[in-house]
């Protein structure tokens, strides 16, 4: 079922790291790795006279180079404007192009509409409250009319009893 190495005994395998030497030393203090802890001192490297140029630098870099190819450009000649020439879009892009400008006409307008249904939206609420309000002193107006009409009835009611004079039972 196994293969036969599989049951021997495994090696104990050593760890590769512990053999080596770690980057930074334990013995040196961290000060000396903090750069910004300690100024170092700067070696001080032979000064190149500038004063002197050998002959064979000046072959190698010229101050006033020669042209030795006619493609490049003269002095006189005018630099042209690559930057304001642009590729002419395509029958897509154009396309793409109207259709987005004319899809933001098209949202400017409903923005447009938008703001005008809000508008009346609300003359139509004030109005709405003002109707309202209206009809509330009508009913209030009605209210009032039908208990003075009620007092009044019974006042005449009132009258007309006091007037007559009460009924005699007949005599037996």
């Amino acid at each position: 079922m196994f293969p036969e190495n599989f049951l021997e005994p495994l090696k104990t395998l050593k760890p590769l790291f512990i053999d080596q030497k770690p980057v930074i030393p334990n013995k040196k203090s961290i000060q000396q790795y903090n750069s910004l802890s300690t100024p170092k001192p700067v070696k001080k490297t032979p000064q190149i006279s500038t004063n002197e140029i050998s002959p064979k630098t000046l072959e190698k870099f010229p101050l006033n180079p020669i042209n030795k190819k006619n493609d490049q450009l003269k002095t006189n000649q005018p630099l042209t404007l690559t930057a304001n020439k642009e590729k002419k879009p395509t029958k897509k892009e154009l396309i793409l192009l109207q259709k987005i400008k004319h899809l933001e006409r098209q949202l400017k307008q409903t923005e447009i509409e938008r703001d005008n249904l809000k508008q009346l939206v609300q003359q139509e609420k004030s109005r709405a409250d003002n109707y309202e309000k209206q009809l509330k002193i009508i009913v209030n107006a009605l209210k009032q009319w039908q208990k003075i009409n009620y007092y009044q009835q019974l006042e005449q009611e009132l009258k007309a009893q006091v007037e007559q004079p009460p009924l005699k039972p007949p005599n037996k």
